[in-house]
């Protein structure tokens, strides 16, 4: 009976250790998770494994056993460098697979930086529906070492080649609008690069009309602070009878003065502060909007009319001078005596300056600027 019972103990512990061990499950991390490497420079990748003695991996580019020149290779400690041309598309996939267990890996993203800069001129154009217009593309900051081509694609408004609907774009950025739209739109004209998808360079087409009023200049083009209102002339194309002169979007009083004249009044709610007032004409037809012009208010000078009180008595006593006129601001000054003192601006039309009994020594009369 004693051996029996030894041996069953002897049994249940070896099961008991086996329950508790168990196998544990690889598992694969990488780090970091993504990065983005410049044209034929270095990123270093570190695999860790838990669930296995082994922790010994391989590493791959998409899939190819240690990369190759095309997407770029990957050392056997991990060490990733970028190809030295570009590729498109401009990012790649680097994996840890599990030696132990090959069914386990981690995967990093790789995007590649060709260092390019694609820029588009002109950055803005406005264009009648129909017509085409000629951008052109600059490519800068490619790699020395680097054969990556300076060809583009270019699109607009994400689609390649353009559309009927968007207008289409030749790869040689000839751009034609859309024969007919409704109102006016903005397309945005991309040329990405045809190595690295990443660098590219954009312009906006405002397209109207092809009836649209075709605003030139507008005058006067400055016009004071304060004035009660204005009237402006502008000049142009494509106007009738019923376009509508808008300052800041809001439409105003406007005369028809011919297919290229029309005139307009601004209201002084629009000229009581410094700054520009945007100018354009929209179409009672189609509701479509010329480009725009901006009209400059410019500052007035400080004006001072009378002063409250206008005298005072010579008693050592300090006095609080009140000062109406306009166009008052915080960066107005007051010169009593041809003296800077200091204020208080109450409002465009006050201001409040103390004055001392050090500023009135003596009767007479001072001068206020």
């Amino acid at each position: 009976m004693r051996r029996l019972w030894l041996s069953a103990a002897i049994v249940g512990t070896l099961i008991g250790q086996s329950g508790c061990g168990g196998t544990q499950t690889v598992a694969v991390t990488i780090s970091p998770t993504s990065a983005t490497v410049r044209l034929g420079q270095a990123q270093q990748f570190t695999a860790t494994v838990t669930g296995n003695s082994n922790t010994n991996v391989t590493w791959t580019v998409n899939g190819v056993n240690g990369g190759n020149t095309s997407v770029g290779t990957v050392s056997t400690l991990g060490l990733y460098t970028a190809p030295a041309n570009g590729l498109n598309p401009s990012s790649v996939s680097v994996t840890a697979t599990s030696v132990a267990d090959t069914t386990k890996s981690a995967s990093a993203t790789v995007t590649i930086d060709s260092g390019a800069t694609v820029t588009v001129s002109p950055t803005s154009i406005t264009i009648s529906a129909g017509d085409c217009y000629q951008f052109t593309d600059t490519v800068t900051n490619v790699v020395s070492n680097s054969t990556t081509s300076t060809a583009v694609n270019w699109d607009v408004s994400d689609v390649l080649g353009g559309s009927s609907t968007t207008g289409t774009i030749t790869q040689t950025g000839q751009s034609c609008a859309p024969q007919t739209i409704g109102s006016q739109q903005t397309l945005v004209v991309k040329a990405i690069l045809q190595a690295d998808s990443n660098s590219f360079g954009t312009a906006n087409a405002t397209v109207v009309p092809a009836n649209a009023p075709n605003l030139s200049t507008i005058n006067p083009t400055r016009v004071p602070q304060g004035s009660p209102f204005e009237g402006i002339y502008l000049t142009g194309t494509n106007f009738v009878s019923t376009d509508q002169v808008r300052a800041n979007g809001t439409p105003l009083a406007t005369s028809f003065i011919s297919t290229g004249v029309l005139r307009a009044r601004i209201p002084g709610a629009n000229l009581t502060s410094p700054g520009t007032v945007s100018i354009d004409i929209q179409s009672q037809q189609n509701l479509a909007l010329s480009s725009i012009d901006r009209l400059t208010v410019t500052q007035a000078p400080p004006t001072l009319i009378s002063s409250s009180p206008d005298s005072t008595i010579l008693n050592g006593s300090g006095v609080n001078f009140t000062f109406d006129g306009g166009y008052y601001n915080p960066t107005t000054t007051v010169e009593f005596n041809d003296v800077s003192h200091s204020l208080t601006e109450k409002n465009s039309r006050q201001l409040l300056v103390p004055l001392t009994s050090q500023d009135l020594t003596a009767a007479g009369l001072y001068s206020v600027r």
